[in-house]
């Protein structure tokens, strides 16, 4: 997003909307969230989510919010 802000998962979700994925840098935020998923949780747990992908607290333990703080840390700490 504009101003170095990072997108919330959220945001990213544009649907169909695949110009304004690309204007809010989705595909370089989404490769960082699966990197970040992989490394922390592993690879089981990409495909778990990826069948599921509205069940953050059955597959990671974690609520939506949580897991967002968690990999904007992982931003922090791996590319700023």
């Amino acid at each position: 997003m504009e101003n170095n802000n990072i997108p919330r998962f959220r945001d990213l979700d544009t649907g169909d909307d695949f110009e304004t994925f690309f204007n809010r840098n989705g595909y370089q935020y989404s490769y960082t969230i699966v990197e970040f998923i992989v490394t922390e949780f592993g690879y089981d747990k990409l495909k778990e989510f990826i069948q599921s992908p509205t069940m953050y607290l059955e597959v990671f333990g974690l609520t939506e919010n949580q897991l967002q703080e968690k990999w904007i840390t992982y931003l922090g700490e791996k590319y700023l």
